[in-house]
C-alpha cells in the first residue's frame, strides 16, 4: 500500500467522523424535539452505530465499488455531470482545478517537497508518538495500581479489589480479566460499596470499558481534530447518564442512597484536588476541570424520570438512517477509479480551451448556459 493510499484513507476517516458526528447531533436535536431530550440510553447508542458505520464503511466501499463506478456515486463525478449540464458556472480549468486540490495536496504531503508538507508531516508524527508514550504509560500506571491492590472477591471474569490509594471507584479490564477498584473508605458503609459495585458491573455488561479503550487508542490518530474530542467528551457523558438510568429503572434501586453515593464519592475526589485516574478506565465519578455540571446533570437526570420512557424502538428508529448515510457519504467521497464517459467530455473541453487560450479566441463557456 502507497503512502498516497494511507494518507487518503486517513482522510477520509476524519471526514467520516465529522460526518457522522453531524448526524448524531442531527439525531440528537430530533429526539429533544420529541419530548426524549433525556433519553440517554438512545443517545449514546446512535453515537456507538455512529462509530460502528465509520469502522464497517471501508468494508462496504469495498463490496458495493463496483456499484459506485456504474452510477457515478461520487462527489467527483456528481460535479462532472452537472458541470456538462450547464449548472455549475466555471471553465473547465478551473473545475479541474478544483477536482485535483485534494489529489494535490495528498501528493504534494506524500512527496515531502515542500516547507509546510514537511512541517505537518513532523506535526502529525510527533502528535502521533506523543499521544502513544501517554497511552503506554496509562496502561503502566493502570497495572501498577491493580498490582498494589488487594484482591477481595471474584465474580467470573470480573475481579474485586481494594485500594487504600484510589479514592473514587473505577473499573478497567486487561486482554481476560476485569478489574473493579474499590477505595477501602468505602467498606464503612456497606449501601455505597453496593451500589458502587452495581454501577461499575453495569458499564460492564454495556461494553462502555470496551468503547472507552476504543477511543483511547483512536486518540493518537486524530489529536488535532476538534470533532474527535468533542465526540469523546460526549461519549463520557453519555455513558454516566445511560448506565444510571439502566439502574434506576429496577425495582429494588435507592435513588436517593445512589445520589448520595455519588455525592460522597465526589466530596473525597475534591478533597484529592479532583480525580485524576489513568485511562483507559470509567470512573463512578469524573472530576476533571468542568464536569462538576457532568455530576449535577446527573443527579437531574435520575430524578427526572425520563429513562421509564425510553424505548428501544426510539434509537433503531434513528439509528438505520444514521448508519446509512454514513456508509453512502464514505461511497461517495471515493475517488473515481476510472474514466467514465463525463470524465472524457470534460478532458475534452480542457483541451478545447487550452487550444482557444492558445489561439487568443475566449475560452469554452461550457460551464454557463447561454
Amino acid at each position: 500500500m502507497s503512502i498516497e493510499t494511507l494518507l487518503n484513507v486517513y482522510l477520509d476517516a476524519n471526514i467520516m467522523l465529522l460526518v457522522a458526528y453531524s448526524l448524531w447531533s442531527l439525531a440528537r436535536f430530533l429526539l429533544a424535539r420529541a419530548g426524549l431530550k433525556h433519553a440517554y440510553i438512545s443517545q449514546l447508542r446512535l453515537l456507538n452505530a455512529g462509530m460502528v458505520a465509520i469502522l464497517m464503511s471501508p468494508v462496504f466501499v469495498w463490496l458495493l465499488g463496483g456499484l459506485t463506478t456504474r452510477y457515478a456515486m461520487n462527489i467527483s463525478d456528481i460535479v462532472v455531470a452537472q458541470y456538462l449540464a450547464g449548472h455549475v458556472e466555471l471553465t473547465a480549468l478551473q473545475l479541474q482545478d478544483m477536482l485535483g486540490l485534494r489529489d494535490g495536496f495528498v501528493r504534494a504531503l506524500a512527496e515531502q517537497g515542500t516547507v509546510w508538507a514537511q512541517a505537518l508531516a513532523w506535526g502529525l508524527g510527533g502528535g502521533f508518538i506523543w499521544f502513544s508514550a501517554r497511552i503506554i504509560r496509562n496502561i503502566l500506571k493502570l497495572r501498577c495500581i491493580i498490582k498494589q491492590c488487594f484482591a477481595w472477591r471474584r465474580f467470573g471474569s470480573v475481579q474485586l479489589l481494594l485500594s487504600d490509594t484510589v479514592l473514587v471507584p473505577f473499573s478497567t479490564r486487561g486482554l481476560r480479566r476485569r478489574y473493579i477498584v474499590i477505595p477501602s473508605v468505602m467498606l464503612g458503609n456497606s449501601a455505597d460499596l453496593r451500589l458502587a459495585v452495581s454501577h461499575e458491573l453495569e458499564h460492564f455488561r454495556r461494553r462502555d470499558v470496551e468503547w472507552e479503550i476504543l477511543l483511547e487508542f483512536m486518540r493518537p490518530l486524530f489529536f488535532w481534530n476538534p470533532v474527535f474530542y468533542g465526540w469523546k467528551r460526549h461519549v463520557s457523558e453519555l455513558r454516566e447518564y445511560s448506565c444510571d438510568q439502566s439502574l434506576a429503572v429496577r425495582s429494588s434501586f435507592d435513588l436517593r442512597a445512589y445520589c448520595e453515593c455519588l455525592l460522597r464519592a465526589s466530596q473525597r475526589g475534591m478533597a484529592a484536588k479532583g480525580v485524576a485516574l489513568a485511562t483507559p478506565s470509567v470512573a463512578l465519578v469524573n472530576l476533571h476541570k468542568g464536569q462538576q455540571s457532568v455530576l449535577k446533570n446527573r443527579i437531574i437526570a435520575l430524578t427526572s424520570n425520563h429513562a421509564e420512557r425510553e424505548r428501544q424502538k426510539v434509537s433503531l428508529l434513528l439509528m438505520v438512517p444514521l448508519m446509512g448515510m454514513v456508509v453512502l457519504v464514505a461511497m461517495m467521497i471515493q475517488r473515481p477509479t476510472d474514466w467514465s464517459h463525463d470524465r472524457l467530455m470534460l478532458s475534452t473541453i480542457i483541451n478545447l480551451e487550452r487550444l482557444d487560450a492558445r489561439s487568443g479566441a475566449a475560452p469554452v463557456g461550457f460551464g454557463v448556459r447561454p
